[in-house]
């Protein structure tokens, strides 16, 4: 087993960030602002809205993932507290995003 460690390079930490946007499906919504829910574009027309999401998300190592209206963002690191800082940034670059959008990062489902 310490051949295959040797071999494998140092070590990495991965640390994701799981964001949700507040409201974004939710059963009742005035349609004058935001998306028309229950509609079956609802789903296509916010992954548009937040199409530019991982551009926004400039940190080093990291990567977005979109689902519908879930989105999670992996950081590596060489260690966990250089992990742990790197989705401080993240997450303070996906708070700026929304906040250019006028959105809100739901943080009672953000881990």
């Amino acid at each position: 087993m310490q051949e295959v460690k040797d071999k494998t390079g140092p070590r990495k930490v991965a640390v994701a960030a799981l964001i949700d946007v507040e409201k974004a499906y939710d059963k009742e919504r005035n349609a004058a602002e935001g998306l028309p829910q229950g509609s079956p574009l609802s789903p296509l027309l916010f992954n548009i809205f937040v199409i530019d999401l991982p551009k926004a998300i400039t940190t080093p190592k990291s990567r977005v993932f979109q689902f519908a209206d879930d989105t999670a963002i992996v950081v590596q690191g060489l260690n966990l507290e250089l992990s742990l800082r790197k989705v401080e940034r993240v997450l303070k670059e996906a708070d700026v995003f929304a906040a250019n959008w006028n959105i809100k990062i739901n943080e009672s489902k953000t881990k």
